[in-house]
């Protein structure tokens, strides 16, 4: 039995281009992205991979916060939600906040069924790390003006043999 795709896609009839929310859109098999993060580590080392993901996907969570904050006219901690919530619909995983205290720039975030921890390939370690960078990114994007960055870290992977991922996010 299938469900329908539980978020609206609009597709261009001329350009074929795909979009959610008016964000432009590519839908790839889950093993492209697993597939090139693998490719990565195996070039540059896991830790160095881990480094080279959170700056873009920093810049990411702020790009897709920004627009769906106006869109939608979300401010703070729905913002944050918002944006765990359609990442959840998108299959990378289900998320649920645990904790989100935004003036202390913290939040503990519990990770189902990652589509990253999924691949489980080479040595049991954290596969997540991708996440960690998307979750600073929304986090600060809701933040009170004058605050500091934050910075997230996994603290638990199923691919690691974990129950189920779970991070942190906590104040610099």
């Amino acid at each position: 039995m299938s469900e329908a795709i539980p978020i609206p896609v609009e597709v261009d009839p001329v350009s074929g281009q795909w979009s959610v929310d008016g964000l432009p859109m590519i839908l790839v098999p889950r093993h492209l992205i697993t597939n090139n993060l693998h490719a990565v580590e195996e070039r540059i080392g896991y830790d160095a991979s881990t480094t080279l993901f959170r700056a873009p996907g920093y810049h990411s969570a702020q790009q897709w916060c920004a627009h769906q904050a106006a869109r939608h006219g979300l401010k703070g901690a729905a913002v944050v939600r918002h944006y765990l919530e359609h990442m959840s619909r998108r299959g990378w995983g289900r998320f649920t906040i645990e904790e989100l205290d935004l003036d202390r720039g913290r939040a503990r975030v519990r990770l189902d069924d990652s589509a990253l921890a999924a691949r489980a390939v080479g040595p049991q370690r954290s596969a997540c790390y991708m996440f960690a960078g998307w979750l600073e990114g929304a986090v600060d994007h809701v933040r009170p003006r004058g605050a500091t960055g934050v910075r997230s870290r996994e603290i638990r992977c199923r691919a690691a043999g974990a129950e189920h991922c779970l991070f942190t996010v906590d104040e610099t």
